[in-house]
């Protein structure tokens, strides 16, 4: 039985397609800890906030590197206009769809807050 060259292409179209709605995803995080001096400072805390980067590589996984963290950092502190994010924790998660296609995902996630510096109080002197 000899199958037609449209037959082919249909089968192959379905295979492909397939094969792209299985991927493997592994996903890794870390936590940071707080490191603020704000002796002379107010926080306020704004709630929790994400945010996430992603990038697509062909042949090989793609880096991630410090620009797509700042940029899922700053996208997370518009989301509430905040000034910094506490209890930060990075989030990675590598997905590899058909053989050549990845995908990488940088989520970020804390608590955002705001900092209002503490005016230091100038007390007058009673002599003249």
């Amino acid at each position: 039985m000899k199958v037609s060259t449209p037959m082919r292409l249909l089968r192959l179209a379905v295979l492909a397609l397939t094969l792209s709605t299985f991927g493997c995803t592994l996903s890794m995080g870390i936590g940071l800890p707080d490191i603020l001096d704000l002796q002379n400072g107010h926080i306020e805390s704004l709630g929790h906030v994400s945010a996430t980067s992603s990038k697509y590589g062909i042949l090989s996984p793609p880096q991630f590197n410090q620009q797509m963290l700042d940029l899922a950092v700053d996208s997370a502190l518009k989301k509430k206009g905040a000034d910094v994010l506490l209890n930060m924790r990075i989030t990675t998660e590598l997905t590899n769809y058909i053989f050549p296609i990845y995908k990488i995902v940088l989520r970020v996630e804390g608590m955002a807050a705001k900092v209002t510096p503490i005016e230091p109080e100038i007390v007058r002197s009673q002599v003249l």
